[in-house]
């Protein structure tokens, strides 16, 4: 079952449960990648981000969000998602997530940032892709996602990612 809030959609009971464990999933994942990656937990408290995790490192800036239940059926394609058949907004929701992170540090450091919208999903039953790679939102399984991190190519230098962390860090504890 699912209550509107408004920053997005909350599960109650068994789904509630079933979302919990998609977000610790990618929170181990996530807090097993090296010293030069910083990761924010975002979704502590309702907060305007709409990310579960904002996360810093030498391959850029990715907003991470993890609303997909475990065993499901996904079919990505360049503007949707489809989950077990049914249309969903997740799409939109990690590209606004994206883009709420990307105007915060535009806002303090006056320069635009690229921050790429990531899925994290756990243990899908499958994952098909349709459409044009460079438009889809990156969805990936939690086992793959710290890996997918490291061996993204570099963008930032030491200096862009302690700035950006000082932001970001900012930005998810003002929320």
């Amino acid at each position: 079952m699912f209550k509107l809030d408004s920053f997005r959609r909350v599960a109650t009971g068994f789904a509630a449960r079933q979302l919990a464990r998609v977000e610790n999933e990618a929170a181990m994942a996530l807090y097993s990648l090296g010293s030069d990656w910083k990761v924010f937990r975002a979704s502590y408290r309702r907060n305007p981000l709409g990310a579960d995790f904002v996360v810093v490192g030498p391959a850029g800036v990715f907003a991470i969000t993890t609303n997909i239940r475990p065993r499901s059926r996904l079919l990505v394609g360049e503007e949707l998602l489809l989950v077990n058949g049914f249309a969903t907004d997740h799409v939109d929701e990690a590209r606004n997530a994206a883009l709420v992170v990307a105007s915060g540090l535009m806002r303090v450091g006056g320069e635009v940032v690229s921050v790429i919208p990531v899925i994290a999903v756990s243990d899908p039953a499958s994952i098909e892709f349709v459409g044009e790679d460079a438009r889809r939102v990156i969805v990936l399984p939690t086992d793959i996602l710290a890996r997918w991190l490291v061996e993204t190519a570099r963008t930032n230098s030491e200096a862009a990612i302690d700035f950006y962390s000082l932001v970001v860090d900012e930005m998810v504890t003002a929320a």
